[in-house]
């Protein structure tokens, strides 16, 4: 009862607060990464169920005969979803990120907002060795008051505070962030 009741409150609470429409096909897809955990309940849970219904038939036979339901399952559940599934040949996060870097002049600064061009531009650039010359910074990661203890990773930029914030308490505006940043390089937004 307590893991239903935690997976229930997980699901109900997650989905309410997540701020996301799931109409949106991708951002439905995002909802989807946060579903692995409490799948594993679920899985959990057909577990026990199977060993339950295996109880009452302690023979060789049947103890064999669920062993192999047990390993049939997923095969058979991959077999069926694997062309569906299958990303191997997916280039469109490689060509969205290829296609942001190599427009970009030299040394540019590009500040990112969104966490999918966030990791696909810093897997070119960190990966595949696309365009080191321009240096990508985060601008959500900029807005906690930690981030003052990775500035020293953006050597060849000025912060003029400790982090991008709306209020002074020690950060800065993007426009303060943008003006002492503009003499040396060209700044893009994606």
């Amino acid at each position: 009862r307590v893991i239903v009741a935690a997976l229930l409150f997980y699901l109900t609470s997650f989905h309410s607060l997540s701020n996301l429409p799931l109409s949106n096909p991708l951002l439905f897809g995002i909802h989807q990464r946060f579903w692995m955990h409490p799948n594993l309940l679920c899985f959990v849970f057909v577990g026990i169920g199977f060993d339950t219904a295996a109880r009452p038939f302690s023979s060789k036979t049947t103890s064999g005969l669920m062993s192999m339901m047990m390993l049939a399952l997923p095969w058979v559940t991959f077999k069926h979803n694997f062309e569906m599934a299958d990303q191997s040949q997916n280039r469109i996060f490689h060509g969205y990120a290829s296609s942001i870097l190599e427009t970009l002049p030299p040394r540019s600064l590009l500040l990112v907002n969104y966490d999918q061009s966030w990791t696909s531009i810093r897997y070119m650039q960190e990966c595949e060795g696309l365009r080191d010359d321009v240096v990508s910074i985060n601008l959500s990661m900029m807005t906690y008051p930690w981030f003052k203890t990775k500035q020293q990773l953006y050597d060849e930029l000025k912060f003029p505070g400790s982090h991008y914030t709306k209020g002074n308490n020690g950060g800065f505006a993007i426009s303060q962030f943008i003006d002492v940043n503009l003499d040396n390089r060209d700044i893009f937004i994606v």
